[in-house]
């Protein structure tokens, strides 16, 4: 998995500067028939100005293309360094959207599993800083009373040849909320439950804010409930789910703050704001859809990605920004579509 991840990260690479050679190809071009029609000297000097503009410019830019999926995918110290550039976070700023895009796409080629990581390369988000996850959060007894009620999401997208899998949880009867890129270009989904596996139809599907929604007649298992308050930083949680597609696991988190988060949406076609909580806490692949709880076993997010730039950090959608998406769950009842597979 991981040479294949090398090659098709090489192979983004190698892509983005085919194009970039063909723009500069192409400007180069351009530039040189506008100069064979400049005839006076103050035109002539004019054009020698801009152009040194538009070579700084150009360069900046094919620079920051280059550098911000080295920057995105490892945490070495050179893409470390890289992240922390002045120059390069403010190139960003300044580039159109559609190509800031770029990097997110490339991490969405690279990773199968459409995991999103939350984040710009360069703009590193300040991490209120809390104390270490609590272990003895993961043998608490509330794991074993709300653990059935969190299910094993997994999805064939024949599309795209691909085996999805996340986690899910039970929030009304029959009804089980995940993220949209666990079940997207989809056209079969199960879940793994603790009665065994039932099928599930996907009734709602929302890739820019990465919610989905799944009935699965005859499921039979409890829903849980949302916690009546918000969770406060330094708060004790627990992140329930199947990291990795392996077994339930019960992963201690400590909530560092409520904020607006900025990213990409599952597509990496547009971005998006969204009312999340971030985590001191370990979220993998296979955590996506699953509850964070709280010690009463109360739901206080839906977990949907982790960092970019550091390590042991998770981002959970808040209650608010969940009933925002989806409103009353009745009227969530008829099959929808999945678009296409997140890397397509």
């Amino acid at each position: 998995a991981d040479a294949g991840e090398g090659w098709r990260f090489l192979l983004a690479l190698g892509v983005i500067l085919g194009f970039v050679l063909v723009g500069y190809a192409l400007g180069s071009a351009i530039g040189a028939w506008l100069r064979q029609r400049l005839r006076t000297t103050s035109a002539a000097g004019g054009d020698s100005l801009l152009g040194s503009i538009v070579h700084v410019v150009t360069t900046l830019v094919v620079v920051w293309l280059v550098l911000a999926p080295v920057a995105a995918r490892d945490s070495n110290h050179f893409s470390q360094s890289l992240k922390g550039s002045a120059v390069l976070s403010g190139v960003e700023r300044a580039t159109p959207q559609f190509i800031r895009n770029v990097p997110a796409r490339v991490h969405s080629f690279i990773d199968a599993s459409g995991f999103p990581v939350i984040s710009d390369p360069f703009n590193q988000m300040p991490q209120r800083q809390v104390d270490a996850p609590n272990s003895a959060l993961s043998a608490d007894p509330v794991v074993a009373a709300v653990g059935p009620s969190v299910v094993h999401v997994i999805g064939e997208a024949d599309q795209c040849s691909r085996l999805l899998q996340g986690s899910g949880f039970v929030v009304a009867p029959n009804t089980v909320m995940t993220n949209a890129h666990v079940v997207a270009g989809t056209n079969k989904v199960q879940l793994s439950t603790v009665n065994g596996r039932v099928d599930a139809t996907v009734t709602m599907y929302n890739p820019q804010h990465d919610i989905a929604l799944l009935s699965a007649p005859g499921l039979g298992l409890q829903p849980l409930q949302w916690s009546e308050a918000d969770a406060q930083a330094g708060q004790d949680a627990i992140v329930l789910g199947y990291p990795l597609g392996g077994p339930f696991t019960a992963t201690p988190a400590r909530v560092r703050e409520k904020f607006v988060v900025s990213g990409p949406n599952i597509y990496a076609n547009s971005r998006v704001d969204r009312e999340a909580y971030s985590l001191r806490a370990t979220v993998q692949h296979g955590n996506s859809g699953g509850p964070l709880v709280d010690g009463e076993g109360h739901v206080l997010g839906l977990i949907f990605g982790a960092d970019a730039n550091e390590d042991g950090t998770g981002y959970a959608l808040t209650r608010e920004e969940v009933d925002s998406q989806v409103g009353q769950l009745s009227q969530y009842r008829a099959a929808v579509g999945t678009g296409a597979c997140v890397n397509g």
